[in-house]
């Protein structure tokens, strides 16, 4: 079980730690309509509500640990980067998603993938999050039923900020993780 203190931090950490805080999307609403399915009221309060990600990768071990915020909630998460590793974690509407998070091929680990199977949908949804560095900002490409949308984030700290409740969160999602295998796995997803 990884710990991530502020002091762990070091100046040289993966470009991937740190806080960051929306700035811009693009295609947002066909995005949410087509590829997430939300209906046009929820579209709309989501689209007028901001976002901060705090990230934590440690290069060396390959954990990776995020915490989204926005007006919607928080979406927490802790897993290692590897194509063959999945975990489940709840979207901002209450929806579990079965994911896996890696380094894509061939990017010299510049770009990192979640996919994401969404079981609440009949049949089950797939989509996939590139996250990757453009002029020094970080960004979200979200692509499902053949629809993207495109966020991009700016760099407030280089430091993730995790408060004790948060850490907290991260430990209990790995013990968790320990203890049972994934609810999906023995379910068909095609």
């Amino acid at each position: 079980m990884t710990q991530v203190a502020e002091s762990e931090v070091k100046e040289e950490a993966s470009p991937f730690t740190g806080q960051f805080e929306l700035e811009t999307t693009e295609n947002f609403d066909e995005f949410m309509e087509k590829g997430e399915q939300m209906g046009w009221v929820m579209r709309k309060l989501a689209s007028v509500s901001g976002e901060t990600i705090r990230a934590y990768h440690d290069p060396a071990t390959n954990a990776w640990k995020a915490h989204a915020t926005s007006l919607a909630g928080e979406m927490v998460f802790s897993t290692v980067l590897d194509p063959n590793k999945e975990f489940f974690f709840t979207t901002y509407t209450g929806e579990q998603t079965k994911s896996k998070a890696y380094f894509k091929p061939d990017t010299s680990n510049k770009v990192v993938l979640e996919e994401h199977t969404r079981f609440e949908l009949k049949p089950p949804k797939f989509h996939i999050i590139e996250k990757f560095f453009e002029d020094e900002k970080l960004i979200l490409k979200f692509t499902a039923n053949n629809v993207s949308m495109k966020r991009k984030f700016k760099r407030i700290s280089k430091e993730p900020g995790f408060s004790p409740k948060i850490l907290q969160k991260f430990q209990e999602i790995e013990k968790a993780a320990e203890k049972k295998p994934l609810e999906g796995d023995s379910k068909e997803t095609s």
